[in-house]
């Protein structure tokens, strides 16, 4: 896997999880607003609106695991990520890719904050990228970081 690749995952990480908290919010509210019961029918031992409810809930509790799970999986992902990058020799280099893939910056944000041309910028990510493929190649070959 290429470095560009592999930081991308970041943003892919915290996408999915964003996903996944939209369907839990969607999913607690259904189950904590049951609806009103029609009192106008006869009375029966079960109901499917009961039946309906115990699987809305289920999936609601369900989507909470799954979303904690992926909430830890993107915090170790993302703290590996960010170590990693700190072990690159050049801190300008270290700087564009913190910026680019942690904080979701353009190279042209991070070319006005850092002070130089969008070129350089556009030139030195490149660097950058080459320098954490160079460092950590093995460990980019390896299947050790997969996060899904």
């Amino acid at each position: 896997m290429k470095a560009k690749e592999y930081l991308s995952q970041v943003k892919m990480l915290e996408d999915h999880m964003d996903r996944l908290s939209n369907e839990y919010f969607k999913m607690k509210a259904i189950a904590m607003n049951p609806g009103g019961f029609d009192y106008s029918k006869e009375r029966v031992q079960t109901s499917a609106v009961a039946d309906t409810m115990s699987r809305t809930v289920g999936k609601y509790v369900d989507l909470e695991t799954e979303m904690n799970e992926c909430r830890k999986t993107f915090e170790d992902f993302r703290n590996k990520a960010v170590h990693q990058m700190c072990q690159l020799y050049n801190t300008k280099h270290t700087e564009i890719l913190y910026q680019r893939y942690i904080n979701y910056k353009s190279l042209k944000a991070i070319a006005d904050e850092m002070g130089y041309s969008y070129d350089w910028v556009r030139h030195a990510h490149g660097w950058a990228l080459q320098e954490f493929q160079m460092i950590w190649n093995d460990y980019l070959k390896s299947d050790t970081f997969k996060t899904h």
